[in-house]
């Protein structure tokens, strides 16, 4: 049971007779709502003698080293703790903070216990000030992101090798030198556009995952993709955080309409190492920076699915 799940297995709207009701997630880190009603997230302080600290924004509020009472599996206790409390009114918003959660985990057994919380905040602040709607072109980049993780996942455990960060230069790092960069399109001819340094091949060894998408309505939506693949994720709160920010500015309705076949999905797939792919051939002059170009694929050498399990299973184990 994730933690989102364990907070509405144990939680009502009503209001609760203790500061606190919650459920443990860690041994310092508990889930739950205060008496009025908000989620929160409470972690037991390591210096419970040093001087409180508060601070609020418009959809958090957080309060270190404060005496509360509270109840825990029946049993009341008092602690001195740290507060996070989400003051959103949408849904959608406080189950996206409960979700997140585990990523006070490192905070709450940090020795500094304060700077790594509100440094946590803070970016849980600008998550939740970013409404930018994705554009179409972003929403299909993630559902190729998403869809080589899921379609993968019985074989090779490629979640854990995502992107911390979105828009990092590649999509996937295996090690400092293996990455996986994925592309796709909607057009009939394999056109994807590349950053130069994503096809340097001298070096890097980069593997180019290339998807030719045709739009059903009957096919996988992003929707559904990302339900299947979200598990995957947990494991990593900031992977999470990112495939969270696309669903907190994205409606519902868009994310279930975006849908593509699959059996094209996978029958158009091909996988292409970087040096087979048309590119310029040097390096990036002095003084030049942020090269980008088309590449079409129709005619470079592609390599089985086999062969690429195979040397990324080689890659992981070493």
């Amino acid at each position: 049971m994730n933690d989102l799940e364990l907070y509405h297995s144990a939680f009502d709207m009503g209001k609760n007779t203790h500061d606190f009701t919650l459920v443990k997630y860690t041994d310092n880190l508990f889930i739950g709502r205060d008496s009025d009603g908000y989620a929160s997230v409470v972690i037991l302080s390591n210096r419970p003698n040093k001087t409180p600290l508060r601070q609020k924004t418009k959809l958090l509020s957080v309060e270190c080293n404060v005496a509360v009472i509270y109840n825990l599996d029946g049993k009341t206790y008092k602690d001195v703790v740290h507060i996070i409390r989400c003051l959103a009114d949408s849904e959608k918003e406080i189950d996206i903070f409960i979700e997140l959660a585990p990523l006070f985990s490192e905070a709450s057994i940090d020795a500094n216990q304060e700077d790594a919380i509100l440094e946590t905040v803070a970016i849980l602040t600008s998550f939740f000030a970013d409404n930018s709607e994705p554009s179409y072109t972003e929403l299909q980049g993630l559902f190729a992101e998403l869809y080589t993780i899921w379609s993968f996942s019985e074989i090779i455990d490629l979640a854990k090798y995502w992107q911390s960060k979105d828009r990092m230069k590649f999509d996937f790092s295996l090690s400092g030198t293996d990455k996986i960069e994925v592309k796709s399109t909607m057009k009939n001819e394999r056109r994807h556009h590349f950053r130069h340094e994503q096809l340097l091949s001298d070096a890097f060894c980069i593997y180019v995952v290339s998807y030719m998408f045709r739009e059903d309505d009957a096919g996988l939506s992003l929707y559904e993709l990302i339900d299947k693949t979200k598990p995957l994720l947990q494991v990593d709160p900031r992977k999470v955080l990112i495939v969270d920010m696309y669903i907190k500015n994205t409606s519902e309705d868009r994310l279930r309409k975006m849908r593509f076949n699959e059996y094209l999905i996978k029958y158009n797939r091909k996988v292409f190492k970087a040096e087979n792919i048309p590119r310029f051939e040097e390096h990036t002059p002095n003084g030049v920076s942020n090269a980008e170009y088309d590449c079409v694929l129709d005619n470079a050498k592609d390599m089985p699915e086999e062969a690429f399990i195979e040397e990324l299973n080689k890659i992981i184990t070493l």
